[in-house]
């Protein structure tokens, strides 16, 4: 006798629904009417798609199908609201980890907001301008930051924009520091520290 060489195929991973995309029309000031939370139908998804909605946050939520509207408590004014989406369909099931940021209604401004996480912070910082109810900054009107150190010593700066920034900071001081940045004139500032 002798040996026969045998071809294996390359196993195929089966049992997963795609990750959805998510979208809400979250706006501060609406703490009394709240606010919708639902999976884009423009995504190809499996047949059969079941969605199954839960709250980590301090909510109340009402669910129908692929969309969940959500009545916050005041608490989660200026923080992340965190949900669970857990979705089956013919690929299977998923439990998918999600969370939205909930702005700060501040005398009727509508300024975007800066969100600073995680602070106090270790290595990786990260930081976003975020919208607040419609408003649009135009490209020529990207705010510009700057992090300075309580000493005043510039650590980095660049466009702000409404993209999300990651900074390695394990290199830097453990003390206080500043984001400072300017929106339509206004100047802002947003204090983190670091720890290590």
């Amino acid at each position: 006798c002798h040996d026969t060489p045998i071809k294996i195929k390359k196993e195929i991973l089966i049992g997963k629904p795609a990750v959805p995309i998510l979208e809400n029309n979250i706006k501060p000031c609406l703490l009394n009417g709240g606010f919708d939370v639902w999976v884009n139908q423009n995504q190809i998804l499996a047949p059969n798609t079941t969605y199954s909605w839960n709250v980590i946050s301090d909510a109340s939520i009402s669910e129908d199908d692929s969309l969940m509207n959500v009545i916050p408590n005041i608490s989660l004014e200026n923080d992340f609201f965190k949900y669970q989406l857990e979705m089956t369909n013919d690929c299977g099931n998923s439990t998918f980890d999600a969370d939205v940021f909930f702005p700060k209604c501040k005398n009727n401004d509508d300024h975007p907001v800066l969100v600073i996480y995680p602070n106090p912070v270790q290595d990786l910082l990260h930081f976003q301008l975020t919208k607040t109810n419609y408003e649009i900054i135009e490209l020529s009107d990207s705010p510009f930051f700057i992090v300075k150190s309580a000493t005043g010593e510039i650590m980095t700066q660049g466009e702000l924009g409404e993209i999300l920034h990651t900074v390695n900071i394990s290199n830097w001081g453990q003390e206080n520091y500043k984001i400072g940045y300017q929106v339509k004139g206004i100047t802002y500032s947003k204090p983190f520290t670091i720890i290590h």
